[in-house]
């Protein structure tokens, strides 16, 4: 799980990497917004987006840093 908050005053896009491939093709990572001064949870996360290599990562990319605390967490 991963928990991001937002304490900035303009809303983030978080990006969830896809480290999987279908039938060779790249598969577009989804994409969701957290509001300014909001907090939302993400996951948990099927296999499909853990890293090739068998590291059981998961890559995420935010829009903004600023203002923005992310907890990942252990269920």
């Amino acid at each position: 799980m991963l928990h991001v908050k937002n304490a900035s005053g303009a809303s983030i896009t978080v990006t969830l990497k896809i480290g999987r491939t279908v039938q060779g093709q790249a598969v577009t990572a989804p994409t969701a917004t957290v509001a300014a001064s909001a907090e939302r949870f993400f996951g948990p996360f099927p296999d499909d987006y853990e890293q090739p290599d068998g590291t059981d990562t998961v890559f995420v990319d935010f829009s903004a840093v600023a203002s923005v605390t992310v907890a990942c967490l252990s269920l």
